[in-house]
């Protein structure tokens, strides 16, 4: 898996949202998991190249 570098305007941007992205490509978004396999289904969108993720909001931060 290639490493994603984000910026603060994405985080702006889809902060709080998972997207499914191909490459540095997003091709959609939806504030949860479902919504978002709702929007690729209809989309017709599938595959393996397809990667999903979420997306922490600005104001959160993440300790791994």
């Amino acid at each position: 898996m290639k490493r994603l570098t984000i910026s603060l305007k994405f985080q702006e941007r889809y902060g709080g949202k998972f997207v499914a992205m191909k490459g540095q490509r997003v091709l959609a978004s939806g504030r949860t998991y479902g919504a978002l396999e709702r929007k690729l289904a209809r989309l017709k969108l599938t595959g393996e190249d397809i990667e999903i993720m979420h997306v922490s909001r600005p104001d959160v931060i993440c300790v791994y």
